[in-house]
């Protein structure tokens, strides 16, 4: 197997000389009574989603407003043409499959905007609040009392987007910020990258590209993203902080990195016997943006607020 070995200049380290920003190294959990399908404690009553937004869950949602509000409906459904932006083949296979395809029920969905990404945090919300109810009183779930056991809930939880100091508590993991910004000990695990960056894709998938191939009753096409649970989870229990997608924060920022850039500038030097040393010359965690339209690289996660 090829070796692949990250080595951090000591430039990046000496820069974060003097930062203030402190994560808990050590974390005592609390037993609450309630965990949020789908999160992780994050910290006091936070809670954070483990895992991206998948399509299946927002095509859940699509359904839900086809039955009850057809007018907002299309106002929800995602930019599927923002395949076209991306810099792969085949992206118009991705156009049609990619968000309805049982093949990639369990990716992140990608292509909407930032209101449609509150607009599902606000439905999150009213879905479990109304779920809670109806097992706290022994009721008998129907489409017919959705609404008015939905209007009398009381208000347990608030699903919304993270801020960015949120986000960034997670992503850290408890690590040091300077010493390990991307809130892992180590990039690699059996010398595959943890994440899907740009360097996954490069170094050892070699390629976004692949051959068409059948998946269940749909078609797998070249796909840059991959499962929302795929590579290793930080020490929070969180994946993919810091790669396959970026994630939309709350007042339109955008975090981390994604399928399509490197988490470093690479050097890289091969033997001849195959095996390769990558070095970095940049390392760097703060990637902070403003967002403008929907991307095929972007996506987002919820935190949820226990009261």
């Amino acid at each position: 197997m090829k070796k692949l070995f990250l080595l951090i200049p000591a430039l990046f380290i000496l820069a974060c000389v003097g930062k203030k920003e402190t994560f808990d190294s050590l974390r005592n959990f609390p037993k609450p009574k309630f965990t949020p399908p789908g999160t992780i404690w994050l910290k006091d009553n936070i809670f954070i989603d483990d895992m991206e937004v998948t399509n299946v869950g927002y095509v859940e949602f699509l359904y839900w407003l086809q039955k009850n509000d057809k007018s907002k409906y299309y106002l929800m459904v995602p930019d599927t043409n923002c395949w076209t932006r991306s810099d792969i083949g085949r992206a118009d296979k991705l156009i049609t499959h990619y968000l309805n395809s049982y093949a990639y029920r369990n990716y992140p969905v990608v292509g909407i905007t930032y209101s449609q990404a509150v607009e599902f945090c606000k439905w999150r919300t009213d879905m479990v609040n109304e779920l809670l109810y109806v097992k706290a009183n022994n009721l008998k779930h129907s489409a017919d009392s959705e609404k008015v056991y939905m209007a009398r809930a009381p208000k347990k939880v608030k699903y919304r987007l993270p801020n960015q100091r949120e986000w960034e508590y997670a992503a850290a993991a408890g690590l040091d910020f300077c010493t390990f910004p991307m809130g892992y000990e180590s990039l690699t695990t059996y010398n595959v990258p943890v994440n899907n960056t740009l360097e996954y894709h490069n170094f050892f998938l070699k390629d976004f590209r692949a051959v068409d191939k059948p998946c269940g009753k749909a078609i797998e096409v070249n796909c840059p993203t991959v499962k929302v649970d795929a590579g290793k989870y930080n020490r929070y229990g969180l994946y993919q902080m810091m790669g396959n997608v970026s994630e939309i924060c709350a007042d339109s920022v955008v975090k981390g990195f994604n399928y399509s850039l490197p988490i470093f500038s690479i050097e890289r030097s091969e033997s001849a016997k195959g095996s390769f040393t990558i070095s970095s010359t940049t390392y760097s965690y703060d990637i902070s943006k403003k967002f403008f339209k929907p991307e095929p690289w972007l996506g987002f996660r919820c935190v949820c607020e226990v009261y």
